[in-house]
């Protein structure tokens, strides 16, 4: 990850510049959305191909405007710096005080995102990329922005120029007058306006063509959302084309299935990104509002009395809820099909403190069967037994196979003791001790008991996709083997499944 961006501490919020205190930030370096890993980065742009040459004329595919309609000129800026040093610029006032080159980048270039909101022209500006590529990006909104008339360079600079001017560092040492950082030590490698808007494609796939990234939707610039809803996009396909390329035998309608239901879930994944732009949008976009500070007080008196982090976290608890109501999802509504997996430490019998996504390494097929317990306490079903529920349902092995099924304490405990009933090939897990964890790694709120606390204390199997969404739960055999024949229902196209046992 280093090599293509860095994980972000805060996002910051503003009012007219930078250079002032943020009457808000958002801590991001805590395990708010319990997956055990930063909680976003700040990547380089991948360079992209659209669709509209391609399936606007032949399928009729466009991207068209959703609920959250938005459209506005914004000036963009990929900027490169290079480091002042006492040898190329010896009357730079910095060194005067004993500053650093690195701390008069830090001064002048701080870290984190910055959003700042009128009065001035709404700001989205930080740094991305690797660290020590020292790469910043600037955007602004420019209304009745007029090409013939406007120049993007000169507007660039009228903006960024009082930001990067300072009068002391912040120890508070002054330098005796305004100093704004070395214009020959910013390098402009792309400055241009750009329209953004939000809109969303029409329809995700035709034929053997499909569309992700900015290809099938786009954002406004102070959200984050791009980027991220690309690459939820390709995560939640992947697995999808890796199944219907292991087919013995290729089916129109496992096809047809399969990318509709991706369709559908992602209709429903960009609808909570759109969420979460428009609420960042509105403090960017807006002066602050007057109920700001009471909502900040009520804030910090849930995180400080209550022991709460989450008091305005919507995008946590969307994230937790996933796809859940979701129609057409690839995932049983009525088995809690659907909510997102947490992502926390395990110990296995081959290594200690991996993530818990180990589960989906390499196998014969995608899924996997979970069979859940409490430490080492006995399960009521063998893995045998489990096995020959699966050949009973008939499921494709090619989604579901034997060696898919994995035993796995909801508690910390041995992995060699988990299930003596299970057999030497069957894959043992267990969450990893908070105390044998690092500081880095159980990061504020992390929560060893987070799978149970997500899929349910009564839950006993779970069927688990490899993008960690859950295809179904179930608390006996009863209900696993409704949810098995629900799974190849689905697989066939034949019509919905019964209800419960």
């Amino acid at each position: 990850m280093p090599q293509i961006g860095h994980t972000p501490d805060t996002f910051n919020f503003h009012s007219s510049n930078f250079v002032n205190v943020p009457f808000y930030s958002v801590e991001l370096s805590g395990d708010i959305l319990q997956q055990a890993v930063p909680v976003g980065m700040f990547m380089i742009q991948p360079e992209l191909v659209v669709r509209k040459t391609f399936l606007e004329p032949v399928a009729d595919i466009r991207q068209v405007e959703q609920e959250y309609k938005y459209e506005g000129t914004w000036v963009a800026a990929n900027l490169h710096i290079s480091l002042p040093t006492p040898e190329t610029h010896p009357d730079f006032p910095a060194w005067k005080v004993g500053m650093t080159p690195e701390e008069v980048y830090d001064l002048f270039w701080p870290a984190g995102w910055h959003f700042c909101s009128p009065p001035g022209k709404p700001t989205a500006t930080g740094r991305f990329g690797p660290v020590e590529r020292r790469f910043w990006r600037h955007e602004f909104r420019q209304e009745d922005w007029n090409e013939k008339t406007m120049d993007a360079d000169e507007l660039l600079w009228e903006h960024l120029t009082p930001m990067i001017t300072r009068s002391q560092d912040s120890q508070g040492r002054r330098f005796g007058q305004a100093v704004t950082f070395p214009r020959d030590c910013i390098e402009t490698l792309r400055c241009r306006p750009f329209t953004f808007a939000h809109k969303v494609v029409n329809k995700w796939h035709h034929k053997k063509s499909v569309l992700i990234g900015d290809a099938a939707h786009v954002f406004p610039p102070f959200g984050g959302q791009g980027i991220a809803s690309g690459i939820r996009d390709a995560h939640q396909l992947a697995w999808r084309i890796a199944a219907l390329e292991k087919q013995p035998q290729h089916s129109d309608i496992l096809c047809q299935t399969m990318l509709d239901a991706w369709a559908a879930e992602r209709t429903k994944g960009i609808q909570d990104a759109a969420t979460f732009t428009k609420m960042n949008g509105m403090l960017c976009n807006n002066r602050k509002p007057l109920i700001f500070p009471v909502l900040q007080a009520m804030e910090w008196f849930t995180q400080n009395f209550l022991g709460t982090h989450s008091f305005n976290d919507a995008q946590a608890k969307a994230e937790q809820r996933g796809f859940q109501g979701v129609k057409g999802g690839f995932f049983l509504n009525d088995h809690e099909g659907g909510c997102k997996l947490p992502q926390i430490y395990v110990d296995s019998l081959s290594s200690r403190k991996a993530l818990s996504d180990t589960i989906f390494e390499a196998n014969d097929s995608p899924l996997r069967l979970l069979s859940l317990q409490q430490g080492t306490k006995a399960p009521s079903t063998s893995i045998n037994e489990l096995k020959t529920l699966l050949s009973d349902a008939s499921i494709p092995e090619y989604l579901l196979s034997p060696t898919s099924i994995i035993a796995m304490s909801t508690s910390p405990c041995p992995p060699e003791s988990i299930g003596s009933f299970a057999a030497p090939e069957i894959r043992k897990i267990s969450p990893t001790p908070l105390n044998d964890l690092t500081h880095g790694q159980a990061r504020r709120s992390y929560d060893v008991a987070a799978f149970q606390q997500r899929l349910g204390k009564d839950t006993r199997y779970a069927i688990v996709r490899p993008d960690f969404y859950v295809f179904a739960t179930a608390r006996n055999l009863g209900e696993l083997r409704v949810c098995l024949e629900g799974l190849r229902k689905m697989v066939e196209g034949t019509g919905k499944v019964r209800s419960s046992l």
